[in-house]
């Protein structure tokens, strides 16, 4: 998605994503229908030690349900 993609330039150019930006662009997975980049957004997250809350995994949940693969997206979670 665009929004991945503006995320990744962020990066590239040294500008540090917070929180706020992370569950946007996991909001534009979920209408873009891209639940695996959404978990990856989770990873990165926690990599970059940000808490990861209940609404994150709220909105994971939410987004990997959207793309009907919630049993396998649920399990994958979990495995973190």
């Amino acid at each position: 998605t665009l929004a991945v993609h503006l995320l990744q330039e962020m990066i590239h150019d040294g500008i540090d994503p917070n929180a706020i930006t992370y569950f946007t662009v996991m909001r534009a997975c979920k209408h873009g229908g891209e639940w695996r980049q959404a978990l990856q957004l989770v990873r990165e997250m926690a990599h970059h030690n940000f808490y990861v809350d209940l609404t994150t995994y709220s909105s994971a949940i939410s987004v990997v349900h959207k793309g009907g693969v919630c049993e396998s997206g649920v399990l994958q979670l979990l495995d973190e």
